[in-house]
């Protein structure tokens, strides 16, 4: 009877739209890919700007993980994507997230819209 129900309620959930499609999901994934390329090339660009040694900039990194609704895969087609961005301790909050990143994304033609918020209990552009 569960597994009916389950059916039952996973069919009504893709014929209202509710359960995103293989190509939203493509999409999304591409989104996170490419979000974690520009953040490994932010902390590669601030190691630089720290003038740390070649050897330790090509070993510096940072990443992107997904958490709320996303993370969990419990999201809609129309659920956004909750990200946190994971980065050394020498790169600082106040410059380097809150000016190279974001000069960074606002430079990228598919960057429409950003916005910061720096004064929040959690910090989040």
């Amino acid at each position: 009877m569960d597994e009916e129900r389950t059916q039952s309620l996973l069919q009504f959930m893709e014929n209202e739209g509710l359960i995103p499609s293989a190509e939203e999901e493509f999409k999304r994934k591409e989104v996170i890919l490419k979000l974690k390329e520009i953040v490994l090339a932010w902390v590669k660009k601030v190691a630089w700007q720290c003038r740390f040694p070649r050897r330790l900039i090509m070993s510096t990194s940072a990443t992107i993980l997904t958490y709320g609704t996303y993370g969990l895969g419990v999201h809609g087609s129309e659920s956004d994507i909750d990200a946190l961005c994971v980065g050394p301790l020498f790169a600082t909050m106040n410059e380097d997230f809150f000016i190279v990143l974001l000069n960074m994304l606002q430079n990228r033609p598919e960057v429409s819209e950003i916005h910061c918020v720096k004064d929040a209990k959690v910090p989040l552009m």
